[in-house]
């Protein structure tokens, strides 16, 4: 899934800022209705809120930015 994705990203635009980080599409997956946008805090990677519902809370952190964020949290408690 993840090659479909990048292969996506590569071959629909050459600017990634308007391509939705979790699924490689500029328009919304589920509904024609108009796109709704959130931008992760850390990484400013813009995400469909409707891709990105653990997003939801704040601070608005993608996926990857808050496993990161709980791996140091989680070494500087073993420290």
């Amino acid at each position: 899934m993840r090659r479909a994705i990048a292969t996506a990203l590569l071959e629909n635009t050459d600017d990634l800022t308007e391509v939705c980080h979790q699924c490689g599409q500029t328009d919304n997956p589920e509904t024609d209705e108009d796109v709704q946008w959130i931008s992760c805090e850390r990484c400013q990677r813009w995400y469909h809120q409707s891709c990105a519902k653990r997003m939801m809370e704040s601070p608005h952190l993608c996926l990857a930015c808050n496993t990161d964020r709980t791996a140091r949290r989680e070494r500087a408690l073993a420290r």
